[in-house]
């Protein structure tokens, strides 16, 4: 497993905390990591297979949340994200948080291995 259960829990508890009232689920976010996980087992000797990552920090900087922020996040309902959190895991290893403008909407996890 390269996600501890602890990184899972902490992403998701300060994604909630940072979004706010907005619809958030622990399971989405697990079922993206395991998606993951299990493509990663496909992959014969990767260095992140054997690893248990526990820790992550919010991103505001790198290549990656640049180019979401001016690629996918605005002002048109139909056609952007309201705003999107980007969790650095490990090199090249990230978790984005998208919130829809629709407030019906869940938070979209995803996991993003990004060398840009």
């Amino acid at each position: 497993m390269i996600f501890s259960t602890k990184l899972i829990e902490t992403i998701y508890h300060d994604t909630s905390a940072l979004l706010g009232d907005v619809i958030i689920t622990e399971a989405d976010l697990i079922e993206e990591i395991k998606m993951f996980e299990y493509t990663m087992t496909q992959v014969k000797q990767h260095p992140w297979q054997g690893r248990a990552l526990d820790l992550a920090e919010r991103d505001q900087s790198s290549p990656l949340f640049h180019n979401i922020q001016t690629s996918y996040v605005g002002d048109d309902p139909e056609e952007d994200y309201k705003e999107v959190i980007v969790w650095k895991v490990a090199n090249l290893l990230y978790v984005t948080a998208a919130v829809d403008h629709d407030p019906n909407i869940a938070v979209k996890w995803d996991v993003v291995v990004f060398n840009g």
